[in-house]
């Protein structure tokens, strides 16, 4: 706990000064508001903004909520965690060029730019609570990353605006697989003994994003 403190002071000091020296003006992240309980629990379509992914028994990770029977016999509740983005808006000031039709004229000029990240969310399901915690985390990060402006032509990735923590966890109720699911599963078991093939991936995946594979 004694460590903890100084290093808190020496982020907040060093993102200042980043938000100080910067064209891309800090803002901090509004409160984030935890959804009900059921709500994080319920295997229901989402927001565009809420990007959602599972990991099943094996440690795979697959885009989209878990079947209802993915967990059963696996773990007794379900680790899911939600992560949000640690700066809700940044605004962004692009120097250019601006044409004056009254005086036929051009001149310098800064434009701002708002990007709001405040809806962005990762929710994610793992057999273990820490790897729920790191999906939900790169899932967010993935998103705020795709909607962020380019500086010079690049995304800053490794700043820490685009950053993201998790702000909410619970344990979900497992749901008992039906007799189809459960045929599925062993199928899928003989498929990855053979080393066969057991999810598509996206070939148009950008480098920037986490993209996870869809089951097949």
């Amino acid at each position: 706990m004694r460590m903890k403190l100084p290093l808190r002071r020496s982020v907040g000091r060093g993102m200042a000064l980043v938000c100080a020296l910067s064209v891309v003006a800090c803002s901090g992240a509004a409160p984030v508001v935890e959804l009900e309980s059921s709500a994080l629990c319920q295997r229901s379509k989402r927001e565009k903004t809420i990007v959602v992914a599972h990991v099943d028994e094996r440690g795979e990770a697959f885009q989209g909520d878990a079947p209802r029977g993915e967990y059963d016999g696996v773990v007794s509740k379900i680790p899911t965690a939600l992560a949000a983005p640690k700066t809700a808006v940044i605004t962004r000031r692009e120097r250019k060029d601006c044409y004056d039709k009254a005086k036929d004229v051009w001149y310098p000029c800064i434009k701002e730019l708002r990007v709001d990240f405040s809806k962005i969310r990762g929710i994610a399901r793992a057999p273990k609570m820490d790897r729920a915690r790191r999906l939900a985390t790169q899932l967010c990060e993935s998103e705020v990353r795709r909607k962020s402006p380019k500086e010079g032509g690049y995304l800053r990735i490794d700043s820490a605006q685009y950053h993201c923590t998790v702000v909410q966890t619970n344990l979900c109720p497992v749901y008992k697989a039906t007799a189809a699911q459960k045929k599925e599963k062993k199928r899928l078991s003989e498929e990855r003994k053979r080393g066969q093939p057991k999810y598509e991936i996206n070939p148009n995946c950008p480098s920037t994003q986490h993209c996870l594979p869809k089951r097949r």
